[in-house]
Formats: structure tokens, sequence, C-alpha cells
């Protein structure tokens, strides 16, 4: 049997080999990030696409035999900034790899012109998001083999703008708000203080739509209960947990009593309610 090292080597040599078939990253490689006592391999830079903004990182645990369950997570920022490399990104997979997850942290297209008070340039940014967004969750589920991943344990989930993309990309599929959704990819969701999309910012409760079907992927939502960013009010997190108890999709709700938005002072607690999630939906299996 290889041992971890080995094995690391070789996902290593893998990766590099699959990024320069397509075009070299910006750097290449793994290095070890000591984080309490436990390692975690990580492999930055990692290209999903051909895009400019198509890359990731991988956070592989140290401990334990794979194939594990994978949590691929997308950044915040209005769909005009941010980046995988934030903080409480690095912060959250770290953590989640300590538990025997193997995190990624991925990149997708912003568009840094965007007028956010205009809602149609709203909707087509986070239509070129979620296109990325589902471009990095298949090219993990091909991938998954060698990356010690379980292809049937893969979940998204994503902070504010990364959260609304990443549900577009893998719950809706109604009025065409991000085309082809890859629910048999992803077993679940997670918004940080995310939404569904309305027209000009209207829930869309008040409209008469549910995005939801009784067989999609599970979703849990963490809001704060005094969130009151115009895109993504704690509202809209009450109005995601409504519609899939509607169709009777798993979810879990984490309101924050007093958080506003990017409530990273719960982070984490975060972690753990990631975790305890992914554990519940893959037990349902």
């Amino acid at each position: 049997m290889f041992s971890k090292n080995i094995f690391t080597m070789i996902l290593v040599l893998f990766l590099s080999i699959t990024i320069q078939a397509q075009e070299p990253a910006a750097s290449e490689g793994a290095f070890s990030y000591t984080s309490g006592s436990k390692d975690v391999t990580i492999i930055p830079d990692v290209r999903y696409g051909p895009g400019d903004y198509h890359f990731m990182d991988i956070y592989m645990p140290e401990q334990g035999t794979g194939p594990f369950p994978c949590y691929v997570m997308f950044h915040g920022g209005s769909f005009t900034s941010g980046s995988r490399k934030n903080g409480p990104y690095v912060y959250l997979c770290t953590e989640l790899a300590e538990r025997g997850i193997v995190a990624i942290s991925g990149d997708y297209t912003l568009s840094p012109d965007l007028n956010v008070g205009i809602w149609e340039e709203h909707l087509q940014a986070r239509k070129r998001a979620s296109t990325d967004i589902r471009r990095c969750i298949t090219y993990i589920h091909n991938n998954a083999a060698q990356c010690d991943i379980d292809p049937d344990a893969i979940f998204a989930g994503g902070s504010s703008a990364g959260a609304a993309a990443a549900l577009t990309a893998v719950v809706t599929d109604s009025e065409d708000p991000g085309n082809c959704p890859c629910f048999d990819l992803a077993k679940g969701v997670v918004s940080l203080w995310g939404n569904l999309p309305g027209p000009d910012g209207i829930l869309v409760e008040d409209i008469g739509i549910n995005y939801f079907q009784y067989d999609d992927p599970a979703v849990c939502v963490v809001h704060g209960t005094a969130d009151t960013n115009p895109n993504t009010p704690y509202e809209a997190g009450v109005e995601i947990i409504r519609q899939a108890q509607e169709s009777a999709v798993y979810n879990e709700f984490y309101p924050l009593e007093g958080a506003g938005h990017n409530a990273w002072e719960y982070l984490p607690d975060i972690v753990i309610w990631i975790d305890v999630f992914m554990a519940e939906v893959q037990s349902q299996q």
C-alpha cells in the first residue's frame, strides 16, 4: 500500500501534468501547513478550466484513509472582487481538512466593472460565476480518484456572492437563472449569507417561484439576523429554507442572532456546522 507521502507526490505530479496540458498555472507544487496537532497538505493554483480565474487550492487531509468527502468553497465580493486565498477561506479549508475532508477553495470569473445597483448586470455576473462553479465541480468529480475524493460525497458552498453563485449552480433550474444545474454531482450546498435569484432584488417568494424540487441536493443556510445587505438580507436566508422545506429537501438553518453580513466571527462554529451537515447528508444515502 502506498504511504501518504508517496500518494501526495503522485497527486501533485498528476495535477501538474493536467495543468500543463491546458495552460501553466501561476505556481505549482505542494507545501505543508501545520495547524494544531495535524498537518494538512496544500496543493495550490490548480487549474480547473481555461479562463483567467479558473484556479483552485486543494487542502488534503494527512490523517485517515480516503477516498474522502469533499467540500468546495467559493469566496464573496459582490462578483467584483475577492480571492480563494483570503484568510477566512484558508482557515475554513484547513480546519475542514483536519477533520478528514478534502477542502477546496476556488475562484470564479469576476466582473470588476459591474454596477451592483443594476439588477440585470448583477444577474449576468451571477451566471458567469455559476457557470464557472459548475465547471469546477465537474472537474473535481471527473478527477475524484486522482484527488482521493469520494465522487458521491462532493458538497459546494460559498459566502455572499459565492453562496449565491453556488446555489444557482447546484439548485436552480426554474426560469433559466443559471442553466444546467449539477444536481447529480453535488450532494449538498452551504449558503453563508447568500441568496436565490429574483428580479430586481425581489425575493422569489413574492413572485411565486420555488427553485427546489424534492430530489434536489440538501441545503444548509447560515445567515445573520441583522444582515441588511440589499442583495442578501436575512430574509433571503429564511426564503431559501422556506423553499427547501416546502419541497421536502433536507435542510439545516443556523440564524445568527444579531449578526450582520460577513459574520466571520462565527467561523469556528461554521466549520463544525459544515462538517455535521455533510456527515448527516452522507448518512442518509
